[in-house]
């Protein structure tokens, strides 16, 4: 869902993805986001499709075993994360 929300740290991250507006609390700038919105409708939903897809649990838990498997490597400990989750092993776009 595209969203117009208030101008916020934490939904600055998401229209800096362009899934949405971030507007200061004021009626006029809510006004401009909406009718930016309704101008460039089709291309947020697009933006919030393809973002959705990246939300899938098979890439949400490889992005997180890679995570454990830098800090390990880190550690000397290499071969933990990798018992666990094989696919990480060919991943390097994470």
């Amino acid at each position: 869902m595209t969203i117009i929300k208030s101008d916020l740290p934490f939904f600055r991250e998401f229209a800096s993805k362009g899934l949405g507006i971030t507007v200061k609390r004021r009626p006029d700038a809510f006004a401009d986001g909406l009718r930016t919105l309704a101008k460039e409708y089709n291309t947020y939903t697009k933006r919030v499709s393809d973002f959705k897809e990246k939300l899938k649990w098979d890439d949400i838990s490889a992005q997180h075993a890679l995570v454990y498997q830098r800090v390990l490597n880190t550690l000397g400990k290499p071969e933990v994360v990798s018992v666990l989750n094989p696919r990480i092993a060919s991943e390097s776009n994470y």
